[in-house]
């Protein structure tokens, strides 16, 4: 509906109201085809962009090139490019026509991304409370011992190892053995040698060692000292060098040379050396000498005789004698059981001690056969044993008549076979008292 204006002579009126809109025009031609547009990034204006051929859009010249790119600073914001032959580059940017880019829908989720390298291990932690004890397996009985009897559970050590019964046995002396025994923990190996350890404590001094070659002489040594023993007057004595004995049983050192006098007192030739010691305390009383006998094994000798007993099978072994001052009792026993050969000669013994006087005669008896009674057959023979002089070899003689009737009794050699025989059952006995020398 078209709207008309007018005047009149009172004047121009007020603009009536809008009329109805009118119908709906004819459609227009199609436009042309566009073409696929380019994005080509970020703008820059120095960079000669390739662009699609576009034909025909509005504003743009059929035949015009352009492009989209991205605002340098709003990453959303899209520009038209297009051709501009006044542009050092041959392109301008149309202000006028860009737009928002809508946000794009979310990505599909990434890739997980490789693990990371491991972490330091982290301090060790505060110890935590001691837990309760545990129940025992066993019952430890320590080493093994053949005299107890063990119950079923027992656990002992043997030859190295652990082993724990496992019945009963009802008796002693069974060792581990697998079976009725289970080897819980078996002996260890060998550890390897421990270091040395410190030397031991010097030992017990070992035996004397021969005797090495003698040495060269030394060196002669400065004069010493030469004790004389008791003061014999008129004697000659060395000054600082003889000692002798007082008669007050000081020891004295001669201070002059030559015939010294007694030194008692005799302070100008001597001097003490030293002096006598305190009288020690009384002994206690000792016993008359008659109390106790003395064994000893005085001499058996014969031309020819042999025998091969010694010390306790010595024929004279079983001898004896007691001393009282000068006085010597004795008895000999000579036990012939060890003679290999009773010889040919005069059978001689041998007292203790030598005497003081000579020609000495003790009685003694032979008895050539133990088994038979001593009063008949070959049993006791009367013998004597003396000495020829002061000797103490005492030689055998046996007593025999002279001839008939009051005949006086004289002495023969005693030898084997006369007056009797004497074999390695037979004994001789001598006894008798003398003085001693």
């Amino acid at each position: 509906m078209a709207r008309f204006s007018g005047s009149s002579a009172g004047g121009e009126g007020d603009v009536g109201p809008a009329g109805p809109a009118g119908s709906n025009g004819a459609d227009g031609a199609d436009g042309i085809d566009g073409k696929d547009s380019l994005f080509l990034g970020t703008w820059n204006s120095v960079t000669a962009f390739l662009a699609v051929y576009q034909g025909g859009p509005v504003g743009l010249a059929d035949g015009d090139w352009w492009a989209f790119v991205k605002d340098n600073s709003d990453p959303t914001k899209v520009y038209v490019v297009r051709e501009d032959p006044n542009s050092a580059t041959g392109w301008v940017i149309d202000d006028n026509e860009s737009f928002i880019l809508p946000a794009g829908a979310g990505g599909a989720p990434g890739a997980d991304g490789a693990d990371g390298a491991p972490g330091a291990d982290g301090a060790d932690g505060a110890q935590g409370p001691q837990g309760d004890p545990g129940p025992m397996p066993f019952n430890y009985q320590g080493e093994f011992d053949y005299g107890v009897t063990y119950a079923g559970n027992d656990a002992v050590t043997f030859q190295g190892g652990l082993w724990k019964l496992n019945n009963f046995i009802g008796a002693a002396g069974y060792a581990p053995t697998p079976g009725q025994w289970t080897l819980i923990i078996p002996a260890g190996t060998a550890g390897a040698d421990g270091a040395d350890g410190a030397d031991g404590s010097d030992g017990a001094p070992g035996e004397d060692g021969a005797d090495g070659a003698q040495g060269p002489q030394g060196d002669p040594g400065s004069p010493g000292l030469v004790y004389l023993g008791n003061y014999v007057s008129g004697n000659g004595y060395i000054a600082n060098l003889a000692v002798v004995k007082g008669s007050d049983n000081n020891l004295y050192i001669a201070t002059s040379s030559g015939g010294l006098g007694d030194p008692v007192g005799n302070t100008a030739e001597w001097a003490i050396f030293l002096p006598k010691g305190a009288d020690g305390a009384d002994g206690a009383s000792g016993t008359s000498g008659l109390e106790a006998s003395t064994r000893y094994t005085p001499t058996f000798t014969a031309t020819g005789l042999t025998f091969t007993g010694t010390g306790a099978t010595h024929p004279t072994y079983n001898s004896y004698y007691v001393k009282a001052g000068k006085l010597v009792s004795f008895v000999i026993e000579v036990d012939l059981s060890t003679v290999t050969n009773f010889g040919t000669g005069q059978y001689k013994l041998q007292l203790p001690f030598t005497p003081q006087f000579g020609f000495n005669h003790f009685s003694g008896w032979a008895w050539a056969d133990p088994d038979v009674s001593p009063d008949t057959g070959t049993g006791h023979t009367i013998i004597n044993a003396d000495t020829a002089g002061v000797t103490d070899v005492l030689d055998l003689h046996y007593l025999k008549s002279a001839g008939g009737a009051n005949a006086p009794i004289r002495e023969g050699l005693f030898v084997q076979g006369t007056p009797v025989t004497l074999s390695t059952i037979s004994k001789i006995y001598i006894n008798g008292t003398y003085i001693a020398a």
